[in-house]
């Protein structure tokens, strides 16, 4: 597929991760209202200790042209757009959720279309509770949108 086009960007976009008893954070596209093609990246504790509780970390991003030309490209590398809507672990059936990481993606960009997420499962895992390597690419470049700030 050829490099997307510098000028085009996505029209919908939410990256989340969150870890039972742990961290959490997102990125989503337009929640700052700043400028087209701002994101608003937010990291929270997930269960401080109690009375601990700090406030989330909420930053307001301008990533670059090329930054988005980076991201798209690293999509459609890792063939995201191929990502099956729901992974669950092997034993999901035989057993109700428990501690674990919940994950999520949603994106619209240049007439392609993806909704996807899961439970401590992961792209090309074949529900594997170790993240895949697509999985650990993808938030690597979630990371690099986000101005090297944590996400996994």
């Amino acid at each position: 597929m050829p490099d997307p086009r510098p000028d085009v960007l996505p029209t919908r976009l939410l990256a989340e991760s969150r870890h039972v008893g742990g961290p959490g954070c997102s990125v989503e596209l337009g929640a700052s209202r700043v400028d087209e093609g701002s994101l608003r990246y937010r990291y929270a504790i997930d269960e401080p200790p109690p009375g601990h509780a700090p406030p989330p970390i909420v930053i307001d991003l301008e990533p670059s042209a090329e930054a988005w030309r980076d991201f798209r490209s690293a999509l459609d590398a890792l063939g995201t757009w191929s990502w099956g809507p729901e992974h669950l672990p092997a034993a999901a059936a035989a057993a109700p959720p428990g501690p674990g990481h919940a994950w999520f993606f949603a994106v619209t960009w240049d007439g392609r279309v993806l909704d996807t997420g899961g439970w401590s499962a992961y792209p090309g895992s074949d529900g594997s509770p170790e993240p895949s390597r697509a999985f650990i690419e993808w938030c690597r470049a979630v990371r690099a949108l986000a101005g090297g700030r944590p996400f996994a």
